[in-house]
């Protein structure tokens, strides 16, 4: 009997490889903020707001290609940390950084900075543009 998982070469899934490159990113940007307690999905969300002001929960999740329990889980531990707040009012809240946040934003950025300087040294030029091409591509599907 001919098995079909010796006609594929799971090392070459292209899911696998972006996921594995993914994590690595994690890993390098975490270690550059990981002494401010807090996860690399937070901060996406935090800056997201902080640069967009007032926004709904919904767009969180739209623009940040987010699952709903992924925004409000994350969102729910930003809340408890006293960086965001949310307006109650109507089917999707709107959430806006505190004053804590603001503060909080000014320790984060500087060493977010440099996780972006130090991922730009290691992916080169070409690699940049690679991502944005990639991320492109995949999210105008």
């Amino acid at each position: 009997m001919k098995y079909l998982i010796d006609e594929i070469n799971p090392d070459e899934c292209l899911n696998s490889r972006l996921r594995m490159a993914t994590r690595k990113l994690n890993q390098l940007y975490n270690a550059h903020t990981k002494e401010l307690g807090i996860s690399f999905g937070q901060q996406s969300i935090l800056l997201f707001v902080g640069k967009h002001g007032m926004v709904r929960q919904s767009q969180i999740g739209k623009s940040l290609q987010l699952e709903r329990s992924t925004v409000t889980r994350e969102l729910n531990g930003l809340i408890r940390k006293g960086f965001i707040a949310k307006d109650q009012d109507g089917v999707s809240p709107q959430v806006g950084v505190t004053e804590t946040g603001k503060t909080f934003l000014n320790a984060l950025i500087p060493k977010w900075i440099q996780a972006q300087k130090r991922t730009k040294e290691l992916l080169g030029r070409d690699g940049e543009k690679a991502v944005y091409m990639l991320n492109k591509r995949l999210l105008d599907i």
